[in-house]
C-alpha cells in the first residue's frame, strides 16, 4: 500500500466516526427524559377530634360536646364514622298579658356514619345517618290572670335523624378544620300538658306521637393526616 493509499483510508475512517459521534450525540440529545411514576396509595386513613358547640331548638338550648372522627378516604371522596356527645340547658322568658317561659335541656350521645367530598382549596362538604341515643325535655308555662298553663315533653331514649354539613381546611398540611352544621332530630316524645284555672277545675291531658328538633353546630378540630 503507498503512503497516498494510506492517508486516503485514514481520512475515510476519521469521516466516518465523526459521523457516528455526531448521530449519538443528537439522539442523546433529544431522547425523551423517561416519566417517574409514584404510585398513590389506594385508600388514605382519616382521624380527628373536633370541639363542638350548638344550640338546641326547641328551646333554645346551647350546648357543648366532643367528636373524634375515623375513616378513609380515596382521592377526594372519603367514608367517615364520627363518635360524639353533645349536651346543654337553657330557656326564655317573655312578657306582656299572658307571661310565657320556656326552657329545653338535651343530652345526645351518636355515631354518625356518612360521605364526606373535598371540594379543593381546603374546602369539604359531607353527610350522614345519626344514630343517636339519649333525651331532650321542653317545658313551656303560660300565666295569664286566672289560669296557669305548663307543657312538658319528654323524648323517647332512640334519637335518629340527618347530619349535612360544609367545612374548611387550614394550615400547611390542612390539618385545622372549621365545621358548620346542623342536625335534624326526630323522636317518640310524650307531651304532658296541665291546665289550673281559679275559674274551673284543672284538666290534664297526654298527647304521644313524634317530635322534630334542630341543632345547628360550629366545631373546631383537628385532622391527624
Amino acid at each position: 500500500m503507498t503512503a497516498q493509499h494510506f492517508l486516503l483510508a485514514f481520512t475515510l475512517l476519521a469521516s466516518t466516526t465523526a459521523s457516528a459521534d455526531e448521530a449519538t450525540t443528537t439522539i442523546t440529545a433529544t431522547s425523551p427524559a423517561m416519566a417517574v411514576v409514584v404510585d398513590e396509595p389506594a385508600f388514605a386513613l382519616r382521624l380527628g377530634v373536633d370541639v363542638t358547640g350548638g344550640v338546641f331548638f326547641p328551646g333554645p338550648a346551647p350546648g357543648a360536646g366532643l367528636a373524634a372522627r375515623i375513616g378513609v378516604q380515596r382521592k377526594r371522596l372519603g367514608l367517615l364514622v364520627e363518635l360524639g356527645i353533645l349536651a346543654g340547658s337553657g330557656g326564655i322568658a317573655g312578657g306582656g298579658d299572658d307571661h310565657t317561659a320556656s326552657g329545653a335541656i338535651f343530652a345526645l350521645a351518636s355515631a354518625t356514619p356518612g360521605l364526606q367530598y373535598d371540594l379543593g382549596a381546603g374546602a369539604f362538604i359531607g353527610a350522614g345517618v345519626v344514630l343517636g341515643a339519649g333525651l331532650w325535655a321542653h317545658t313551656t308555662d303560660v300565666v295569664d290572670d286566672d289560669t296557669v298553663t305548663q307543657q312538658v315533653s319528654k323524648s323517647a331514649t332512640f334519637i335518629p335523624g340527618l347530619d349535612a354539613r360544609v367545612g374548611w381546611r387550614f394550615g400547611e398540611q390542612h390539618q385545622l378544620t372549621l365545621t358548620v352544621g346542623a342536625k335534624a332530630l326526630a323522636s317518640a316524645v310524650r307531651t304532658d300538658t296541665v291546665v289550673v284555672s281559679t275559674s274551673a277545675a284543672p284538666t290534664a291531658s297526654v298527647v304521644e306521637g313524634i317530635g322534630w328538633a334542630v341543632l345547628p353546630t360550629l366545631s373546631i378540630g383537628y385532622d391527624f393526616n
